[in-house]
């Protein structure tokens, strides 16, 4: 048989662990005390002196409770939660209109300063009333296509194109190799091309990095 005695008197209550808050208040690394009433604290839970508050939404301040009013807790700064700030990435190329035509022009672009003064060329062009634009590095001497693509009616698809070639304060096309291709559903011949030079060059802005 085994006999089981009565039970003991129950042990002490053992002190409430550290608390971690988070206080609405706009800090800084000198604030010596926070308001109780901007922490929100849960049911049956108090601020007490050890614990610990976060505050400043920016920078994330840790600070220790050293005293405790009702109305504020009295704390000691301890450090920013915030990580280090990385090093500054570079500046955006400075941009400069060399070119502005807001009707545009299909023929021969003259630029106010020389290509070779940019590291990259920003071309805005339209058809037809649709606005896009491509940009070319280390543009003197460089050739780009201008490119556009369009449902010009529910059943035909079109493809349009010119070359340009950008030379000091010019940019010139070539005429031949500017057209568009047509892919129309239903047709007979499905397929229709020819040469065109229809895409209008309305701006140039030249970047230095």
């Amino acid at each position: 048989m085994v006999r089981i005695g009565t039970n003991g008197k129950d042990g002490a209550k053992g002190d409430e662990g550290l608390g971690i808050w988070r206080s609405s208040t706009s800090t800084s690394t000198s604030t010596t005390s926070i308001s109780l009433s901007s922490i929100t604290i849960p049911s049956g839970r108090s601020v007490k002196v050890g614990d610990l508050i976060i505050a400043n939404s920016t920078y994330s301040y840790l600070y220790r409770v050293t005293a405790v009013s009702s109305t504020t807790a009295t704390v000691s700064y301890i450090t920013s939660l915030r990580g280090a700030t990385g090093p500054q990435g570079p500046a955006e190329p400075t941009g400069t209109t060399i070119y502005s035509n807001s009707s545009g022009t299909t023929g021969t672009v003259s630029l106010n300063k020389n290509a070779s003064n940019f590291s990259l060329m920003e071309i805005y062009y339209n058809k037809e009333g649709l606005n896009t634009s491509c940009k070319v590095c280390d543009p003197n001497g460089k050739s780009a296509t201008l490119m556009f693509s369009q449902f010009t009616s529910d059943k035909v698809y079109q493809g349009a194109s010119k070359k340009i070639t950008i030379s000091g304060t010019n940019i010139s096309v070539s005429t031949y190799q500017s057209g568009f291709g047509n892919i129309i559903d239903g047709a007979t011949d499905d397929v229709t091309q020819g040469q065109e030079n229809a895409i209008y060059i309305t701006k140039v802005i030249g970047y230095v990095s």
